[in-house]
């Protein structure tokens, strides 16, 4: 099998879906799977600005068809979603599909030229490529695919997939919010799947002893669905979350001992160089008297042995990485005295917030008059 990077644009009528047919058309090539794709980004257009916006993307796939047939299939399915040929270059198109990399392959011919010679010119290759693959890099090339994006100006108006993070210590209703803003948002939902967790259970009984095959099985869990549902970003137009992949770290540093976080430590951050951070995080806060109280409110079986000791542990921590949390733009919610399931104001307020640009750290705390 081969590792091949494509970029796909539109730029001409129902873009998105005509980003998502070629991608599907893209994975019924024979002997080809697609690995992942990057979020969809708008862009505008780069050498002729008199027309639309693009979408654009880069997608990875493994194949076993050689480089030509390659070029042969994607010009094809070019043709098939409606692409005409036109006699002046870099006019709008309904759909285009660039190789960017074959397999590390150079090749210099009239019919392609490889590495793609635009990849170092095009923040809208660049962008989406260093998402999934920042690590990359091209033949004969010094720095990687994140170095390569980095040299380059950020255009403030390139606008990608967005993907909302709702976080908080148990019982604070990471949940509850995150099903309310996908809602209002039309948004994609994606839930933490907590509860397929076979050690969860025995966890809570016993914390010492079953600690690390619970924390394994997150991880990975966490990790396979972080995967998946960043490929759906090609099929949705920004996705809300009830949790970040980062958190596992959190819990980890609590439950494991010396040895056991050696070993996580391992394995984490070997899966951490593939996940995307989110473009916004919600941190709900609260206090733990209010945790204790709302965890034995909604009466979950497995959470009966729960004490507040462990609770308010695990609410420190969450306190002290979020207040160092850089990574993107974060909203801090106190939500001591607010009901966002029950009083449509406050769930009215939290949207408003979260629909306007957020640069750095916000804080929203009711009893306080802050500048939101």
């Amino acid at each position: 099998m081969n590792k091949v990077f494509l970029s796909i644009g539109s730029n001409k009528g129902k873009r998105f879906n005509y980003l998502k047919k070629a991608i599907l058309e893209i994975e019924n090539i024979d002997s080809t799977i697609c690995l992942r794709t990057s979020p969809i980004y708008e862009t505008r257009p780069m050498y002729n600005t008199n027309q639309d916006y693009f979408l654009n993307a880069v997608i990875e796939i493994d194949t076993s068809v050689d480089v030509f047939t390659l070029l042969e299939k994607t010009q094809s399915i070019e043709k098939k979603i409606g692409r005409q040929k036109v006699d002046l270059k870099n006019q709008p198109r309904v759909i285009d599909i660039d190789i960017l990399d074959y397999n590390n392959l150079i090749l210099n011919n009239k019919e392609l030229i490889l590495p793609h010679p635009g990849i170092f010119e095009r923040l809208f290759v660049l962008k989406p490529w260093s998402d999934i693959a920042p690590l990359y890099r091209l033949p004969e090339v010094m720095k990687n695919i994140h170095e390569l994006m980095s040299d380059m100006k950020i255009d403030a108006d390139m606008k990608k997939t967005y993907h909302i993070a709702v976080e908080g210590t148990i019982g604070v209703g990471k949940t509850s919010l995150s099903k309310l803003l996908s809602k209002a948002l039309e948004s994609k939902l994606v839930l933490e799947e907590f509860e397929n967790n076979p050690f969860l259970p025995d966890f809570y009984k016993d914390p010492e002893r079953y600690a690390f095959q619970t924390q394994l099985f997150f991880l990975l869990s966490r990790y396979k669905q972080q995967s998946e549902f960043q490929q759906m970003d090609i099929f949705n137009k920004s996705i809300i979350s009830d949790y970040m992949f980062m958190k596992d770290r959190i819990f980890a540093s609590l439950n494991l001992n010396d040895k056991e976080m050696s070993l996580y430590d391992n394995v984490a951050s070997i899966l951490e160089k593939n996940i995307i951070y989110p473009d916004l995080i919600i941190f709900l806060q609260s206090e733990t008297d209010r945790l204790m109280y709302n965890i034995k409110q909604r009466g979950r079986k497995y959470e009966g042995d729960m004490n507040w000791k462990y609770i308010d542990a695990l609410n420190q921590i969450y306190n002290e990485f979020f207040f160092r949390y850089d990574k993107s733009p974060l909203l801090i919610i106190n939500t001591n005295d607010i009901d966002f399931v029950n009083d449509k104001n406050d769930l009215k307020e939290i949207l408003d917030i979260v629909q306007k640009p957020i640069n750095g750290t916000k804080y929203y705390n009711p009893n306080k008059s802050l500048n939101l």
